[in-house]
């Protein structure tokens, strides 16, 4: 994969999207990935790109301390056709529903099925979780957009992808913040038509949903 620079800025950290205001951006193929917990709901519409009739993946990743299987999943694009695109997790410690205690911080967010369940990662000896999207496009340029929020505020995600790290900072807020519960990376598919990331933290970490568009 070859890194650019997200198009949104890393110096835009303070930018909301607020609500369902996003704007729409015209995409050739857009794949959508919410993580649930169990029988957690799966958003559907816009995040931070998309439109409201947008469908999205939900995999299930388990219970707590009770990580699921996902391994080469298929995914559906946002208008519910079949993709070839696969995802694959490893390394995660389970799957959590923070509306099952009324503590997620984005319950009454309009992106809350979204955001209030996520998987996460115990962090004992530097442990590292990886999510792998293949199937894709060799040499297509693409748009990578992590969203991470966990029932507290200030959990911090680290997300690196081909040695380059953004932060998520899991500070409470209400819409989407560039820097705060959603990183973006852009860039292109390498040969093999492979995508691989990888999340940690210091204290505990999360991946609440995946969009990948190219």
């Amino acid at each position: 994969v070859a890194f650019r620079a997200s198009s949104h800025g890393m110096d835009a950290i303070g930018v909301a999207v607020a609500s369902l205001a996003c704007v729409p951006q015209a995409r050739a193929s857009l794949v959508n990935i919410d993580f649930n917990a169990g029988s957690s709901p799966t958003y559907s519409g816009a995040a931070v790109v998309g439109s409201a009739a947008d469908t999205w993946n939900g995999i299930n990743g388990g219970g707590i301390a009770n990580p699921a299987s996902i391994s080469n999943a298929p995914l559906v694009d946002s208008t519910g056709a079949i993709t070839g695109v696969t995802l694959s997790v490893a390394g995660t410690s389970g799957a959590y529903n923070a509306n099952t205690n009324n503590s997620c911080l984005m319950a009454t967010s309009p992106f809350s099925s979204l955001m209030c369940d996520y998987l996460f990662l115990f962090v004992p000896n530097g442990r590292v979780a990886t999510v792998t999207l293949a199937g894709l496009t060799p040499g297509a340029d693409f748009d990578l957009i992590l969203y991470s929020m966990a029932d507290r505020s200030g959990r911090v995600t680290n997300f690196t992808l081909d040695g380059v790290t953004q932060v998520a900072t899991a500070a409470s807020v209400s819409g989407l913040v560039l820097g705060t519960n959603y990183v973006e990376f852009t860039g292109t598919v390498g040969a093999a038509g492979l995508l691989s990331f990888a999340f940690t933290g210091p204290a505990g970490s999360n991946l609440d949903g995946i969009q990948w568009a190219q």
